[in-house]
């Protein structure tokens, strides 16, 4: 018997045509089309997967050579001509009153702008823009703005009130989201119901490159440069933030540093164009690190209340999970660990592509004193092996990538990451408070292990993440 009741808290290349209405390679194969390529057939056969020559191998970055190098690739390596740079204050309310006299008097600040925002705040948040020579001007004219806010409905939050409030909820009714069976009936019939509560923070992105962007409005149109992850949607967003119509917004997409959904939203885009529109001029938007971990758009924090019933064997009535049969041959399930090791296992299922995990670890004593009556614990991660099953893979090397950097994240988020709040802000500003996972922390080894398939591609991306934390939990208890 299966039921799940969930809880709500109150809500805390180029996009667009060319130059003659193509899409911006339209030219490029008409031409190619006119020195004549092979003609197109009615119903070509498909190929043999056994005949694949690209698909499933693995392909290095074509542009790894410019990265080690350290060339210019990314959003915050964008120049244009007459190029100006602008640092926003943002807060979690509306602005009230602007005094920018301290601000105008830092050398190298140029203009202070006011920026209205949208009513969808995801797509952009008020704010005043201090617009400058350089990003250190621009940064210190920020710093010497004052600014009065109207702050919003939750500037008394803190992490301590959120919390009491998911215990509360979670003590509810709720709503059933969906229901198999007598769940009830189930729980009254068990040997035994096991209880659990679980809480999980805020997280950040912490993306290595805090996010920037670059926009130049000029003659009807504006033009986009930076690192999003969705250059059709972010058009949109755009477009909404300078009422342009959207074939007029066109966004050219620099590397990414550091994505993991962050830039799937394009709020730093829509500040550049609103800049750059106010000041007729082409304008890099560029946060400060504080500016990304304090003004993410953080995965919700949350709370889960378990409870599982047992029979006189030890089992859970009607809950089953099926594993990958690779991970349990590869991780050594059946097999003893190492002497002074422990094994878990963990399994997730999104879009359309399935992930599980086999962590191998050690827990030892920690030097730290013990805290909330329990004596604290060091726990080690020598080793990851990770199954997964996506369909088709194109590039091999790219997918084996995402799993050991998903791996990695998750990694750091479970046994670190967390953003508490305090009066309706974030606290944790930089890496010295938002804490990641360092070199010697991280697993020894991290095997990967892809399942054949002729399905079609479902795609992989971040989907290593969820996995790891279970994993881990399942193996210390």
């Amino acid at each position: 018997m299966w039921r799940q009741t969930s809880f709500k808290l109150p809500q805390v290349l180029r996009s667009g045509p060319g130059q003659n209405g193509d899409s911006p390679h339209a030219g490029t194969l008409r031409r190619a089309g006119a020195g004549g390529l092979a003609p197109i057939p009615q119903k070509p056969a498909w190929k043999a997967p056994a005949s694949f020559t690209l698909l499933g191998t693995r392909v290095a970055g074509v542009d790894t050579d410019q990265i080690v190098h350290g060339r210019p690739l990314y959003g915050i390596d964008v120049r244009l001509p007459g190029m100006r740079y602008a640092a926003i204050a943002v807060s979690n309310g509306q602005v009230a009153e602007v005094d920018d006299a301290a601000a105008l008097a830092v050398p190298g600040v140029r203009q202070v702008v006011r920026i209205a925002g949208h009513d969808n705040p995801t797509f952009l948040m008020p704010g005043v823009a201090v617009v400058a020579d350089t990003t250190w001007a621009a940064f210190k004219g920020r710093d010497a703005l004052r600014v009065q806010w109207r702050e919003g409905a939750f500037a008394g939050e803190t992490s301590a009130t959120i919390s009491a409030q998911c215990a509360e909820l979670a003590r509810g009714a709720g709503t059933t989201v969906r229901a198999v069976g007598d769940v009830d009936a189930a729980l009254a019939s068990a040997s035994r119901v096991v209880e659990a509560y679980y809480e999980s923070p805020f997280l950040a992105h912490a993306t290595l490159e805090p996010h920037n962007c670059t926009a130049d409005v000029r003659d009807g149109h504006c033009y986009i440069t930076g690192p999003l992850q969705m250059q059709t949607s972010g058009a949109r967003v755009v477009a909404a933030a300078i009422d342009l119509p959207v074939e007029r917004v066109h966004v050219q997409a620099t590397r990414l540093g550091g994505g993991f959904g962050r830039r799937l939203l394009s709020d730093y885009a829509a500040e550049a164009a609103v800049v750059s529109k106010a000041i007729g001029a082409p304008v890099q938007v560029v946060g400060t690190r504080e500016d990304d971990l304090r003004h993410d758009y953080y995965r919700p924090a949350g709370a889960r209340r378990l409870r599982v019933g047992v029979d006189g064997a030890g089992r859970i009535i009607a809950w089953d999970c099926h594993l990958v049969n690779i991970s349990r041959n590869a991780g050594g399930i059946g097999q003893r660990p190492p002497e002074g090791r422990v094994r878990g296992v963990a399994a997730h299922y999104t879009i359309g592509s399935y992930c599980a995990q086999v962590v191998e670890l050690s827990v030892a004593a920690a030097s730290e004193p013990a805290t909330g009556g329990m004596a604290p614990r060091r726990v080690t991660v020598h080793k990851v092996t990770c199954a997964l099953d996506c369909g088709i893979v194109v590039n091999r090397s790219g997918v084996e990538a995402q799993a050991q950097g998903g791996i990695i994240d998750g990694l750091g988020t479970a046994f670190f990451g967390a953003i508490s709040i305090d009066r309706g802000r974030a606290v944790e500003g930089n890496v010295d408070r938002y804490r990641l996972i360092r070199h010697r922390e991280a697993p020894r080894a991290i095997d990967v292990h892809i399942v054949p398939s002729t399905m079609r591609p479902t795609g992989f991306g971040e989907i290593a993440v969820p996995v790891i934390a279970p994993a881990i939990a399942n193996a210390i208890t």
